[in-house]
């Protein structure tokens, strides 16, 4: 498999991101580290407490999500949206404290912790020396799920940069831990090598981009702007594309 993996500068953090701007950074990658050793259970518990903070505090989110709820699904009643808002932000916090667990536990606990269902589709797919694109959306358990897919088949990522450059260096380190390579949304040649190598490229064009490339696709039945690289990157590396879901 061919991947091209770029290479991590660890002077960086030493020599850029030391200031006290990136200090917050820095404590929030070291709670997340000590986390990382606490009993499964405790680290789920602090992860719903987190979520329902999020939802008290951030309400700006809170009245998108509910917005976007009921336009989904719009015959389910305001107490069962309700609840279902109240368990995704307690599920946004489990994915915040899962993202220790995915960049620093052991291959043995994660398989312990999430079960992998059609790994033989990608296999199959992938036998004839084919690239596989790994279609897939930002359901809240991502982090986990591709932790345990890497330890079956070897696959690198597609993902959109942060704007903070030592949030940034901290994410794709932990990804690196696992991930084959890290491509940003710019560097397509780099993931285009990857497929045409047959190797696999977990992507996730899930975002509302609002620049070129996009079509309005119907989501539940509301037209949704999207993204065009799937087909884009199929065309030019040759590669099949699967479906890849995750689900707490």
């Amino acid at each position: 498999m061919s991947t091209d993996v770029p290479p991590v500068d660890d002077s960086r953090p030493l020599s850029r991101f030391w200031q006290p701007r990136y200090w917050g950074i820095w404590f929030g990658v070291g709670v997340l580290w000590l986390n990382s050793w606490l009993p499964y259970r405790a680290q789920m518990a602090e992860g719903r407490l987190l979520g329902a903070l999020v939802y008290h505090l951030l309400r700006s989110r809170r009245r998108v999500a509910a917005a976007n709820l009921a336009l989904c699904f719009p015959d389910a009643t305001p107490i069962a949206r309700q609840q279902l808002l109240r368990e995704h932000f307690a599920s946004l916090g489990m994915t915040v404290i899962e993202h220790a667990l995915a960049w620093w536990a052991s291959d043995a606990l994660v398989r312990r912790l999430v079960a992998l269902r059609g790994a033989e589709n990608l296999e199959r797919a992938m036998a004839g020396g084919r690239g596989v694109i790994l279609l897939s959306g930002h359901f809240l358990p991502f982090e986990m799920c591709g932790r345990l897919l890497t330890t079956r088949t070897p696959c690198a990522a597609m993902y959109r940069p942060y704007a903070n450059p030592a949030f940034e260096w901290a994410v794709k380190r932990g990804r690196m831990r696992y991930a084959a390579a890290m491509y940003g949304r710019e560097e397509l040649r780099g993931a285009v090598r990857v497929l045409r190598g047959g190797g696999g490229l977990w992507y996730a064009p899930d975002q509302d981009m609002r620049g070129r490339d996009t079509v309005f696709a119907p989501f539940f039945g509301v037209p949704a702007n999207t993204i065009t690289g799937t087909s884009q990157l199929a065309r030019l590396s040759g590669a099949a594309v699967l479906p890849f879901f995750h689900r707490r």
